[in-house]
């Protein structure tokens, strides 16, 4: 369990969580429609984000600094990344996409998130996710965000997935179900393979102002099983271990 925080404008304009609770399920993918269709019939649907792709380029240091943060449970934890919200393939190679810097702290319970946007072309997030000179210097923008000094960032592998977006009727609490997790690329300079593979877990999120199970769940709960999930950390491990 994690505190997280509804956005707010900083003081450079970006975002900032301040304080709701997040929890994490895992569950087998193959089991994603079944629990996409009791969210259907149990929750509303998000009105504005309900159902797209997330795509992001994530961050590490030269000996994956960042990695071992998460791996080893450490107190005070850093994510960098970059994250676009279309489908690469259905986009013209000159399409330009929004894509934003994220830079999400964490010390003990309590999160940070700052974002800032930049636009590049479709064909350099496909092509050139580890050589395009504006993914490469996009992290310094994100370490001015935090008060920790880290070391060169590296673009370590993009990681797609779909997110279905829920409102909870009775609590109010935020539901994501995260599926099809893919990695479609990883970054030859720090991993022997790049061929794209898709974890056999799924993730659902809650997020909320109490840590109290949703009881519309119940019904499904036999499909979660609470624990932390990292998309980077589990695919590192993947692509470290073959």
């Amino acid at each position: 369990m994690d505190a997280v925080a509804n956005l707010e404008p900083s003081k450079n304009g970006s975002k900032v969580l301040t304080g709701s609770i997040e929890q994490k399920f895992v569950f087998r993918n193959v089991m994603s429609d079944q629990l996409a269709g009791w969210l259907e019939h149990s929750c509303f649907r998000d009105p504005v984000f309900h159902d797209g792709p997330v795509s992001s380029i994530y961050f590490d240091t030269l000996d994956m600094a960042l990695l071992d943060e998460k791996l080893n449970g450490d107190f005070q934890k850093i994510k960098i990344r970059l994250r676009w919200y279309v489908d690469l393939e259905t986009c013209s190679p000159e399409h330009q996409v929004p894509c934003f810097v994220e830079a999400k702290s964490k010390i003990g319970i309590l999160r940070a998130k700052d974002r800032g946007e930049i636009v590049l072309a479709a064909k350099t997030l496909k092509e050139n996710p580890f050589s395009d000179e504006r993914i490469l210097t996009a992290p310094f923008e994100a370490r001015n965000w935090t008060q920790r000094r880290l070391p060169h960032l590296f673009p370590m592998m993009v990681i797609s997935y779909r997110r279905r977006r829920f409102v909870d009727q009775r609590s109010g609490s935020r539901i994501s179900l995260d599926t099809d997790i893919i990695c479609r690329k990883s970054n030859p300079q720090f991993f022997a393979s790049s061929v794209p593979f898709q974890l056999a877990a799924g993730v659902l999120e809650i997020k909320g102002e109490h840590e109290a199970w949703i009881s519309s769940l119940d019904p499904v709960a036999h499909l979660l099983k609470k624990a932390a999930f990292s998309k980077y950390s589990q695919c590192c491990e993947y692509l470290l271990a073959i």
